[in-house]
């Protein structure tokens, strides 16, 4: 750890100085801007130039004194962020109960990059300190995808081995797609406002943010339905969980969903029609499919009827995804074409 001496300026101000190294690395000079996170313990987080968000005059104050519902202002927070508000300030015309310091707790859990700068009993601060143009639409939407794809891997692992532990590992994943997907949002929100944003985060023209706004909700929800399917079996007890028995139909026709969110990945960030339109033709196969295997077949194997009505839903969730990533293809095609000036091959 590094110490630093009080040094007084003034008649009332005291000063510590900063490491050179760290001013060198950060390529760093008088003048330049840092940002101070004041933290519950008392210690002071130095933010440099860089992880503070470039839209700094947009702010807003919420008044909370009548936020009674439960989560409304865990709802406007995440509002307030996604369209680019910073600071976010957040008052009471009374102490704050415990319920609005709870729901400002997990919206700073949910959120990068979001922090608490000032703090009293009736007044907090939050800031942003996110540069977005650090990360590009294409980058946070390729993560999303793949770990959707991760997610759909594990619960077919989990059903092959008869193994919950992996169920886990989707909630997981789940709460990790949330902060990209607000992190997105925000990004698209921001790029629409501001057109040297929009540059740099990869950006060049307003029907792609819509096309795009669109595709990271649609994976949000596929992620959703995975973590929600989880939580179903998790409940499973452990013995009735070993007991499974599937079709091998049904785990070919889960395994071509997962195949089928691999190449909507790719067909998203490299714009490829062809792609797109094999990964469509091939959604009609596997819903053709689908059909034979919707419901799990009564094996005399399987005799507890929540085991059974849990892999029925396994089934049925994942098909209905089939939907969604139709959905996405389209999107996929709309902004190839956007991006085509003149003249389109396929």
């Amino acid at each position: 750890m590094l110490k630093r001496k009080l040094v007084k300026l003034g008649k009332s101000s005291l000063v510590i100085s900063l490491p050179k190294e760290w001013l060198r690395e950060l390529d760093l000079d008088a003048g330049d801007e840092l940002g101070i996170v004041v933290g519950k313990d008392g210690c002071l987080k130095i933010v440099p130039p860089r992880y503070i968000v470039k839209t700094r005059t947009n702010p807003i104050v919420i008044n909370v004194s009548k936020c009674k519902q439960p989560k409304v202002l865990e709802r406007v927070l995440i509002g307030a962020y996604v369209v680019g508000k910073d600071p976010i300030i957040i008052e009471s015309d009374s102490e704050f109960s415990n319920s609005h310091l709870d729901e400002i707790r997990k919206v700073i859990d949910k959120i990068r990059g979001l922090e608490i700068v000032k703090e009293s009993h009736r007044h907090i601060v939050l800031r942003t300190f996110l540069d977005p143009t650090r990360y590009p639409l294409a980058g946070l939407l390729r993560r999303i995808t793949n770990l959707t794809q991760t997610m759909i891997e594990y619960l077919l692992t989990a059903i092959k081995e008869k193994n919950k532990d992996f169920l886990e590992e989707i909630i997981y994943l789940e709460n990790e797609i949330d902060r990209i997907y607000f992190s997105a949002l925000r990004e698209i929100f921001i790029a629409y406002k501001d057109e040297e944003i929009a540059n740099a985060v990869g950006i060049k023209s307003v029907s792609e943010l819509l096309s795009l706004r669109i595709a990271v909700k649609m994976f949000e929800i596929l992620a959703d339905t995975l973590a929600e399917l989880a939580r179903q079996g998790i409940s499973l007890p452990g013995k009735l969980f070993s007991q499974i028995i599937i079709d091998a139909e049904v785990m070919m026709m889960l395994s071509d969903i997962k195949m089928a969110i691999d190449t909507i990945t790719k067909t998203l960030i490299y714009g490829n029609v062809t792609l797109i339109n094999e990964l469509l033709n091939r959604i009609d196969l596997i819903r053709a499919r689908s059909r034979k295997v919707i419901e799990v077949r009564e094996d005399s194997r399987i005799t507890n009827e929540d085991l059974r009505c849990w892999l029925r839903e396994v089934t049925w969730r994942l098909t209905a995804m089939l939907d969604t990533i139709r959905v996405v293809a389209e999107l996929a095609i709309n902004i190839s074409i956007d991006k085509t000036e003149k003249k389109f091959e396929c």
